[in-house]
């Protein structure tokens, strides 16, 4: 196929193992990078509630659930941003290689113990983090011709490289450094391993050829600059939403809306004018109801009533009509397949949220879980055997190597199981494996359930046996949607749009880590920081109360979808 006549860049030269090189380096680049995120996220909510918020006494955790919920929201929100910066300012390579710069300075930042600096730090990593996520993940797509058939098992490499990465992390900065010189000092290490991904992607340039260079015309280095002292400002923002959780929720609702607008309209302007007109009449009623309150300030009000009813149900009147009249006149004059392709996307953004929402529990109320109420695990070999004063300073932090250690035993297996699968049509469609990705997350919340009903010891405690059981099931839930979804935004996507499309993409993680700070919240709250087993009382029936719940949310999503499949089959018109 002529790249001259599609309008795409010449796919670059050169193999190895079946894959174009670029794969290889841009795996590399991934892996380091991912080491250094999942590093630094296999200490964060237990430092912050342990360094920062430890005066809090009960409300410790929850107080660190929801800076961690914040934080994993912006960090995967700000992919929206970054999206469109690399399809029409920067290009993708230079996106990605400002947003590693600002990520490595953010990661240093945290070694300040102080509060405000630590937020300083997080809000750097939120906006390097936004240019440089979704655009690698674009990157890899256009590597390949459309309709080429290792497009899936070439994302599956990427996947394998992402977690390759975050295998090792916990290992290091948690486990190893964590235990030994203080939690404080994994972030170091993660820092490094930022500085690593950032190298490497210069290595990476000589086999990408023209993939993701800026458009001809904005070669000059200026925008580069402009666009960095933007992400700084931005900066600025995201360190006031990380202490403002309600308002951050909603301003997800309105970037979502705008996504969505968007892609029914084919028009910012219209899709823009829209969000501001819901979130005007929302302002405008939130306003009458603070002139009936008394000894209030107005934002003390909005953190209150963020979410109240009446508000809220108007705004999404206004963006649900607007939604509606911008479909049905895109399928009278639009191109009728590309935006019912839409349509099927957006309905699987619903899945994938509420998927990530159960999933993300690992970094917060799975891993605060994990260091109160789990038996530290004892084993023949050192790195595995930790004392109750080594597992309480990050021997924990174990547990966040077992999902990557399971992808990288089973994604080889789940990569050849849907060609072998599709050889016999019998290969699940992209809605079913997104059902059968949410009943198994489901079900891993039921095997803890199971383990406090009728497995604690007599110090209060469960086997690490069965978090390991939950940790394996979602996994291969994450292996039947993941990856799957990375590689279906890119094949339902308007060429010219995938960059937006995969920013929605992550956008719909975002909201999902929102609402997973939530619900860690709620697990978490009320437990004593650093206490263990029958100190902290019937805390463990609050795990399992939430637990439970998460359990009865995900297998009912799953079943609908199950239901549902084929009509969202049609939607996508032979997309597979």
């Amino acid at each position: 196929m002529n790249s001259e006549n599609t309008g795409r860049p010449a796919i670059p030269p050169g193999e190895f193992m079946g894959h174009p090189k670029a794969l290889w380096q841009l795996s590399n680049v991934e892996m380091w990078e991912r080491f250094s995120f999942y590093g630094m996220r296999a200490l964060l909510a237990v430092y912050v509630a342990t360094t920062f918020f430890g005066h809090l006494g009960e409300q410790a955790n929850a107080q660190a659930s929801l800076v961690y919920g914040g934080y994993t929201a912006m960090v995967y929100a700000t992919g929206i941003l970054g999206g469109y910066i690399a399809d029409h300012v920067l290009g993708y390579q230079r996106s990605i290689l400002l947003g590693a710069i600002i990520m490595s300075a953010g990661l240093f930042v945290l070694l300040v113990e102080d509060l405000t600096w630590f937020l300083v730090g997080l809000s750097l990593i939120v906006a390097g983090n936004g240019l440089f996520k979704p655009n690698i993940s674009t990157m890899i797509g256009k590597l390949y011709e459309p309709g080429d058939v290792r497009r899936d098992s070439g994302f599956t490499v990427f996947y394998m490289s992402i977690n390759l990465g975050a295998f090792i992390a916990p290992f290091i900065t948690a486990s190893w450094i964590g235990v030994q010189f203080g939690m404080k000092w994994g972030f170091f290490a993660a820092a490094i391993g930022m500085v690593l991904s950032t190298l490497f992607l210069e290595v990476a340039k000589r086999s990408l050829g023209p993939v993701g260079r800026p458009a001809e015309g904005k070669e000059g280095w200026g925008m580069f600059f402009l666009v960095g002292i933007g992400a700084l400002l931005m900066s600025i923002g995201v360190y006031f939403l990380l202490s403002e959780s309600s308002i951050l929720g909603i301003l997800l609702l309105n970037i979502m809306a705008f996504v969505i607008l968007y892609f029914f309209s084919s028009s910012y302007k219209a899709a823009a004018l829209t969000v501001v007109g819901g979130t005007a009449l929302w302002a405008v009623l939130q306003l009458m109801m603070y002139q009936g309150a008394e000894g209030v300030g107005f934002l003390d009000h909005i953190r209150a009533n963020a979410f109240d009813q009446v508000p809220l149900l108007a705004w999404c009147l206004v963006v649900v009509l607007a939604a509606i009249v911008f479909m049905v006149r895109q399928l009278r004059v639009g191109d009728k397949v590309q935006v019912q392709r839409y349509i099927a996307m957006v309905i699987l953004f619903v899945a994938n949220a509420c998927f990530w929402a159960l999933f993300e529990q690992a970094g917060s109320s799975l891993n605060f879980f994990a260091r109160e109420f789990v038996a530290p695990i004892q084993s023949f070999i050192p790195i595995l055997s930790f004392s109750g004063e080594e597992w309480a300073n990050g021997g924990f932090g174990i547990f966040q190597s077992l999902n990557p250690l399971y992808i990288l035993l089973f994604a080889p297996a789940f990569a050849a199981l849907w060609p072998w699968l599709d050889k016999r049509n019998m290969n699940p469609s992209i809605p079913r494996k997104f059902a059968l990705g949410l009943i198994q997350v489901a079900l891993g919340f039921y095997v803890l359930v199971f383990a406090i009903a009728n497995f604690q010891n007599a110090a209060g405690l469960v086997p690490w046996i069965f978090l390991a059981l939950t940790y394996l099931l979602h996994t291969t839930g994450e292996l039947c949607l993941s990856p799957i979804g990375l590689s279906m935004v890119t094949k339902l996507a308007a060429e010219k749009e995938t960059g937006m499309a995969m920013g929605g993409w992550f956008l719909s993680v975002a909201m999902a880590q929102y609402v997973a700070g939530l619900i860690a919240a709620i697990a978490s709250g009320g437990s004593g920081g650093g206490e263990h087993g029958p100190a902290i009382g019937a805390t463990i029936g609050q795990y399992s109360d939430t637990y439970w719940m998460l359990f009865l949310i995900g297998l009912a999503f799953g079943v609908v979808y199950l239901v549902v499949a084929p009509l969202i089959n049609k939607l996508m018109h032979g997309v597979k």
